[in-house]
């Protein structure tokens, strides 16, 4: 979707992943929290369209999704601002 873009589409667009049964508790293992990672993925894009004029390159990875309710944690980012 073009940024910006809700939680709740963000969920959705999530919601679409092959491989969302993997995150929602697969063969024995708890659900991730995924409205945690629908959050930063909005905040993230609604980050990148204010700032459009100014960001060239946005970059979050990896980014740790934790069990439902536990959160999630980006582990490095990278913004790249125009000179």
């Amino acid at each position: 979707l073009p940024a910006p873009f809700s939680r709740e589409e963000a969920r959705a667009m999530l919601d679409e992943l092959k491989a969302i049964p993997l995150f929602k508790g697969y063969r024995g293992k708890a659900p991730l929290d995924l409205e945690a990672l629908a959050g930063m993925i909005a905040n993230v894009a609604r980050l990148a369209a204010d700032r459009r004029d100014e960001i060239v390159e946005l970059d979050v990875n990896p980014v740790f999704v934790y069990e439902q309710g536990q959160g999630v944690c980006a582990a490095d980012a990278l913004v790249i601002l125009r000179k």
